[in-house]
């Protein structure tokens, strides 16, 4: 009479502390600064429309003060009853729109040109150079593991050289210049509008250690369950012939309900820093109304110059609040890239030779 505890299966199961263990030693973490260099050494051969991007990026990040100055201009022109300075202002506000689609076309086709293109390049390059692996180096993660960082870790990292960057370079550079010119109409404004900026966006960012660990409990544990999820598919003959089926779905909804429950505190976290940003905006916006008619009352302000600030504050306010979830999720990516570059360097030069060693005594295969 067989007994479940004592079948040997003819692939390995990993438990939880032996999965993180087994792909964390596998190699050592790289260097975030490491793994950008490498993406932009592998990247060399789209230089060309990375510059493009960069001019687009620049001259998108000086359309909201356009924006902000067509408003202001007309405005005063309503207040003085200028028909002239009306369609002045008007001209001004439709040339930035028209610039600003463009742009945002252009910028939308760059960025999306080279996602498919770089990540179908470097999960190709991977993909070559990792078959061409020892069979001993090969077997230092799962296949889940392996499919997980092929199909998921590569378009990460990519979307972070893509994307996230080419976005948080035109935040950075579009606050310098509102800040440049908001300064120049009035330093009471601004100096207001930018403690909101920064105040309320801090008391949210406070909450991002605890979002981030959530979240790294959730995509340890969604690993987990789509390695136990493969186990049993890949032995599902041998799982049915010695009634093993309830087993291993019982391990496997027990790692998804480690997930619900961590997705629903990340959820939760995000919700509180969702809502600490939103009151922020508002408390920002009626102190510009305020302090801004308490300035015209007395003759120091023009009325155009509160309608720049209001076009100007959300421009301001939004991305302060978004630059350190922006960071962090180059980080990410770049974490992304790490989990690539520990199986295989594709800026490598050196030529792999296909390796011939036994199998592994270890991984999906015993």
């Amino acid at each position: 009479m067989f007994h479940k505890e004592t079948i040997a299966l003819p692939f390995r199961i990993f438990t939880k502390g032996e999965f993180m263990n087994h792909t964390k030693s596998a190699l050592d973490p790289i260097r975030p600064a490491l793994v950008l260099g490498k993406l932009l050494v592998w990247a060399r051969s789209y230089w060309t429309s990375y510059s493009l991007l960069l001019v687009i990026i620049i001259a998108s990040a000086a359309l909201p003060t356009g924006v902000a100055e067509g408003m202001r201009r007309l405005f005063n022109a309503v207040q003085f009853g200028s028909i002239s300075g009306m369609l002045s202002a008007a001209a001004m506000l439709a040339a930035v729109f028209f610039i600003g689609m463009v742009l945002a076309l252009l910028r939308a086709w760059s960025m999306q040109k080279l996602s498919i293109r770089s990540t179908l390049d470097l999960q190709r390059e991977v993909l070559g150079r990792l078959i061409r692996l020892p069979l001993r180096t090969f077997g230092n993660w799962h296949t889940g593991d392996k499919i997980n960082r092929l199909n998921g870790s590569a378009v990460a990292a990519q979307e972070g050289l893509n994307q996230r960057i080419p976005q948080l370079l035109e935040q950075v550079l579009s606050i310098i210049i509102l800040l440049v010119y908001l300064s120049v109409l009035s330093w009471g404004l601004v100096a207001g509008a930018l403690a909101s900026s920064l105040l309320f966006p801090l008391l949210s960012n406070l909450m991002g250690k605890s979002i981030r660990k959530w979240q790294m409990t959730m995509n340890e544990s969604q690993a987990i369950q789509d390695s136990r999820l493969q186990d049993q598919m890949q032995g599902a003959d041998v799982v049915r012939s010695f009634g093993l089926r309830e087993s291993f779905n019982a391990r496997w909804r027990e790692q998804v309900e480690v997930t619900r429950r961590s997705g629903i505190r990340v959820y939760m976290w995000l919700t509180a820093s969702g809502l600490t940003i939103f009151a922020g905006s508002w408390i920002g916006q009626i102190y510009i109304f305020s302090v801004g008619a308490w300035f015209v009352m007395k003759g120091n302000m023009e009325i155009g110059v509160i309608a720049a600030f209001m076009i100007a504050y959300d421009r301001l306010f939004y991305p302060f609040a978004h630059l350190a979830n922006m960071w962090a999720a180059i980080q990410d990516s770049l974490a992304h890239g790490a989990r690539v570059f520990q199986m295989v360097d594709p800026t490598d030069a050196k030529p792999m030779t296909e390796g011939d060693a036994p199998l592994p005594d270890y991984g999906d295969l015993k």
